[in-house]
């Protein structure tokens, strides 16, 4: 123990000699036993000479790293101010070379300072090329307990390809429900079987409430649901992670979050993802990669009427349905951004299922303004002007949308065991019917590099880097 302990002090000093002042309060982070001079409270910087100047010297102790350990502090220290600074920060560690460095580091450092090397390239917009020939995206419709049907669509895929979610599509975007579900297949990699189970238990934990407490909420709080129940299963499932920090694992692919910013003089999506964008480019929303997992799919979950509003920073949010229950146009967009030199190979579009019929007539089950909510949501969330765009912009080989029609109307909050799974039924029905769509749309997934594909993307790489 004795020698442990000297060991220890002994990388104390030699690293907090060499490391500038918030480097050593890293130290103390990573090492919680060690206890020291240096304070964990952080004084906000507030010029941007001062911030250019921080940045430059962060930089500069990354090049003067002399160990693996020591690459592994200045690092966290470098992710920390570059994530609290994005736009100073980032502009002036791009004006410092550092991305050059930070693939070099990528690729001779262990595994946790390789990890905490990507963390950082993300954040400069650095992004590696695509899995195939182009650019492979998956978008998921909004739509409550309905996203078992995506789900049942996802498992031919992949039954098909023989492949995981994560591993065919280089960007993964959804809403609402979707968003739920991307972050499971895309960030956690959740087995669709387990996806599947997550939904049917969330769907009969929340959406079983007595009809007059419900109606006391709505009242109360614009929510029929208990929000604060939801809000806790999102913290128990996700933890404390942060949306950047699932980008430390190069397999996982760009995943995106939408919903809709509710407090300015138009309502507007805003993005929650696992990426910046490349340097010099800008998308055409609102976006952050800051917050927490819970956060982004509160946020996105907001569905006026069924649960409370979601205030976070200065923005307050609702369900992304409501202007974008179908993302595809806005995972187009931002796929576009990170990757503008690359083709579309393949866009797949899934939708919760649409009903043609007449719904039944209203009941005494729910309160009259519980009902108007709904009906606004519901004609809020229509998918398909989205896909009739879509569909005429795109090649029919390269995009598909996969929305199968609903045998009865099942609404988003349903949590009755045989209605949900009705809805996997209808889904495994329509599957049988566009199988030959189907078996286009895996070949389309495996399409791989070709030697020219491959010598573009090394070419590429060198002239961002040069």
């Amino acid at each position: 123990m004795a020698g442990l302990l000297n060991h220890v002090l002994h990388v104390e000093k030699a690293v907090s000699l060499s490391l500038p002042l918030k480097s050593g309060a890293a130290f103390y982070r990573t090492f919680p036993s060690a206890t020291g001079k240096y304070s964990s409270s952080y004084v906000p910087l507030k010029t941007v000479a001062s911030i250019q100047n921080r940045t430059r010297s962060l930089v500069q102790a990354l090049r003067s790293a002399k160990n693996e350990q020591s690459w592994l502090i200045r690092l966290e220290e470098f992710n920390d101010h570059i994530l609290r600074y994005q736009g100073v920060g980032r502009s002036q560690a791009i004006r410092e070379e550092a991305i050059s460095f930070l693939l070099s580091v990528r690729k001779k450092g262990n595994k946790e300072v390789r990890k905490e090397a990507q963390k950082a390239l993300a954040l400069l917009g650095w992004v590696d090329p695509v899995k195939g020939r182009g650019i492979k995206v998956l978008s998921i419709d909004g739509g409550g307990a309905r996203g078992l049907m995506a789900i049942e669509i996802l498992k031919r895929i992949e039954e098909m390809c023989n492949k995981e979610i994560h591993e065919l599509f280089d960007f993964i975007c959804g809403a609402s429900t979707g968003a739920i579900l991307a972050f499971l297949i895309g960030i956690k990699r959740v087995p669709l079987e387990e996806c599947e189970h997550t939904y049917k238990k969330l769907s009969m934990d929340i959406f079983e409430q007595n009809s007059f407490i419900g109606k006391g909420k709505l009242f109360l709080n614009h929510a029929y649901y208990d929000t604060a129940k939801f809000e806790q299963i999102l913290k128990n499932e996700s933890g404390d992670e942060r949306l950047i920090d699932s980008a430390k694992d190069s397999a996982t692919p760009k995943v995106a979050a939408v919903s809709t910013v509710v407090n300015h003089s138009l309502l507007m999506p805003y993005v929650f993802s696992n990426y910046t964008h490349p340097y010099g480019s800008s998308s055409k929303f609102p976006q952050s990669c800051k917050y927490r997992l819970w956060e982004a799919l509160r946020a996105s979950t907001a569905a006026p009427g069924y649960f409370e509003e979601f205030k976070l920073g200065n923005n307050i949010h609702q369900d992304g349905g409501l202007l974008t229950n179908n993302p595809c146009a806005i995972a187009v967009h931002e796929a576009r951004l990170l990757w503008p030199d690359e083709p579309f190979q393949c866009i797949v579009s899934l939708g919760t299922g649409k009903y043609k019929g007449r719904s039944g007539p209203s009941t005494e089950e729910f309160s009259s303004l519980k009902e108007k909510l709904l009906k606004v949501v519901a004609s809020a969330t229509d998918t398909e002007a989205i896909d009739t765009v879509l569909s005429d912009i795109l090649p029919k080989s390269v995009y598909f949308r996969l929305n199968p029609n609903l045998s009865t109307n099942v609404p988003m909050d349903e949590g009755r065991i045989e209605m949900l799974e009705q809805v996997q039924f209808d889904a495994r029905k329509h599957l049988e019917k566009i199988d030959e769509t189907l078996k286009t749309c895996a070949k389309n997934l495996l399409q791989d590099k070709t030697v020219l594909n491959r010598g573009m993307d090394r070419f590429r790489n060198w002239y961002r880097t040069t």
